[in-house]
């Protein structure tokens, strides 16, 4: 009959709970509502209900479509004992902006994801390009994507030695005692990198290549770079999406995971966005300049971090400000193209419009030139649009040098995690190609002494292998169509070429089977497979007790007959044939070449 639950579930719960010292609330999530069936549903709330004065239940109900789905499965009766309270959860986009600002651009370590704190390791171009593509065109899916993130920081941290020098600070009170424990090896590593090498070659500092102990002594200054450069990109980085904000046309706008792809690309004031994006800015209000100059200027004094690493583009940015309150305090000064042009081409009233012909540039018109012209014509900085101009020039400058490239700075390859085919490997790997050397080289993946000393004798199929490694190595000889008796064939000569084939168990799919040779033979405890009907070969059959004979040549025995059927069947089951109806006594081979 239906299985059915104790009565004192709850009340062994209730006990439970009055004893436990931190009494929270008890969540009970149903991720799928529409799924579920009403009726258990409807006698789950009645039966929290009866124990609301004991235990603090909430109950989450997990909706794909709106909250009407609850009320049409639920009677009224029902819906009187729940209160109930609306929330929506973050978007999976929003999610990973989130994470890719507080990992990519705040350079955090795993321990400081969980403590709040900020320190070295970011993301590289190749690695990050992986994971958003992941994430945009297969999986969707933010745990996915944090996943696989989890795995480059730990790729990191345990597989680079030069991971130590990632976390230290170059005012931090450990950065000595660390760079002690560096030894020879490390420093050798440090020489190999491809920016330290650059650097060597640019500034012709062969101290460094040839003491120890002057690289130890430089590298605090090669630390304190690292953590310049970061913290100016984050600034940086968070003007641009301050700028990026003012904007009248919302579909202009980038979100961060794609303006980050871009820095990593190259210099994000190179790119095309970033161009279009300044020169908009360029035919923006002064009160639009105004309100974008305070939020920069308030977001760079917010953080410690960002005050200091650039204390000069603070003191510019508030000499710009006052400047803007003394000349135009009064002027909205409202910039667009079609004032420009006008304004420079308006004729005056008490003259003629041949008086201002001479002093115009007579030249062709085009769309381009139209575009271009605010840009290169030479604007009085005492006019607002001259203004504009000045605070648009000193953004760019900014952001050119904050958000220049990673590759830029020496000794980067300690602080970025750029190795997205060890992630490929471990999230997306090659079954086929992982199936096929196993079964082609068997020896190898098991380990086993006996049959590697016979593999380096010969290169010939070894009778000691599992059966569907043998089906394999012979399969591989053959085309397109494989015929069932001729594979038989060669198939028992192997097995049976030893006189032991009727000691030997028939191998089950993926069972503990390892070696018949020296004996680690593990066998299982089903029973033994049934033999397949003679017929099965399409050939003549006489059947004997004991033997079955295919032909007047060859005896195989039934134990050699049904190790080749489950064998053949195991390799279809695993995609490398397939029966074809062409030729019944045939299959088709599905695989070709060497993975």
């Amino acid at each position: 009959g239906r299985a059915k639950l104790s009565s004192s579930d709850m009340q062994l719960l209730a006990g439970w709970y009055s004893q436990t010292r931190k009494r929270g609330n008890l969540v009970i999530l149903v991720p799928e509502l529409e799924g579920f069936d009403p009726k258990i549903l409807q006698g789950l709330i009645a039966i929290c209900h009866s124990y609301r004065d004991r235990l603090p239940i909430v109950l989450v109900f997990g909706l794909a479509t709106t909250i009407h789905a609850l009320h049409e499965s639920l009677p009224r009766s029902v819906l009187s004992l729940l209160r109930i309270d609306r929330f929506q959860l973050q978007n999976s986009e929003k999610c990973i902006d989130a994470v890719v600002k507080m990992v990519g651009i705040q350079p955090l370590t795993l321990l400081d994801i969980l403590l709040g704190r900020h320190t070295g390791l970011k993301i590289g171009l190749e690695t990050y390009q992986r994971l958003i593509s992941t994430f945009q065109n297969n999986t969707f899916s933010v745990k996915h994507f944090g996943r696989e993130l989890h795995f480059a920081f730990m790729d990191h941290y345990y597989s680079n030695p030069l991971c130590i020098l990632t976390d230290l600070e170059a005012t931090s009170s450990e950065t000595e005692a660390t760079l002690r424990l560096l030894n020879t090896e490390h420093l050798e590593a440090i020489r190999l990198l491809p920016s330290f090498q650059k650097h060597i070659d640019s500034t012709g500092e062969t101290s460094l290549l040839l003491s120890d102990e002057r690289l130890r002594r430089g590298l605090p200054t090669f630390l304190a770079g690292l953590q310049i450069y970061h913290a100016r990109y984050e600034a940086a980085f968070n003007c641009l999406l301050i700028l990026q904000k003012s904007l009248a046309n919302p579909t202009f706008r980038r979100p961060p995971r794609t303006l980050y792809s871009v820095g990593l690309r190259e210099n994000a004031v190179d790119s095309e966005y970033v161009r279009a994006l300044l020169a908009l800015l360029r035919k923006t209000s002064l009160s639009v300049i105004k309100r974008n100059m305070e939020a920069c200027l308030d977001c760079l004094e917010r953080t410690p971090e960002y005050s200091s690493a650039t204390a000069p583009t603070i003191a510019t940015l508030r000499e710009l400000i006052d400047d803007l309150h003394e000349r135009f305090e009064d002027s909205d000064g409202d910039i667009s193209e079609g004032d420009q042009s006008t304004s420079k081409r308006r004729a005056p009233a008490s003259g003629f419009a041949t008086d201002i012909l001479p002093k115009l540039k007579i030249s062709r018109t085009t769309t381009v030139s139209k575009r271009t012209a605010p840009v290169v014509e030479t604007v009085d900085d005492s006019t607002p649009l001259g203004f504009v101009k000045r605070v648009c020039i000193f953004f760019e400058d900014f952001l050119r040098d904050a958000l220049r490239h990673y590759k830029e700075v020496p000794l980067h390859e300690i602080a970025y995690y750029d190795n997205s085919e060890r992630i490929r490997l471990a999230f997306d790997p090659q079954s086929r190609a992982t199936i096929q050397n196993a079964l082609g080289k068997s020896r190898i993946f098991l380990q086993c002494a006996c049959c590697r000393a016979l593999a380096e004798k010969t290169e010939a199929i070894d009778t000691t292998v599992q059966d569907i490694a043998i089906a394999y190595r012979l399969h591989l000889e053959c085309g397109k169509l494989i015929n069932l008796y001729d594979w038989f064939v060669g198939f028992g000569t192997i097995v049976e070429k030893e006189g032991a084939c009727d000691q030997r168990v028939v191998q089950y799919p993926f069972s503990s089977f390892f070696c018949g040779c020296c004996g680690r033979l593990v066998h299982d405890s089903r029973p033994p497979l049934h033999l397949p009907p003679p017929h099965f070969f399409h050939r003549p059959v006489i059947e004997d007790p004991t033997y079955v004979i295919l032909n007047s040549h060859r005896i195989f025995s039934p134990y050699c007959r049904a190790r080749f059927v489950n064998a053949v069947a195991e390799m279809q089951f695993l995609g490398l044939i397939q029966p074809t109806a062409r030729k019944t006594d045939h299959v088709m081979r599905l695989t070709w070449g060497s993975m």
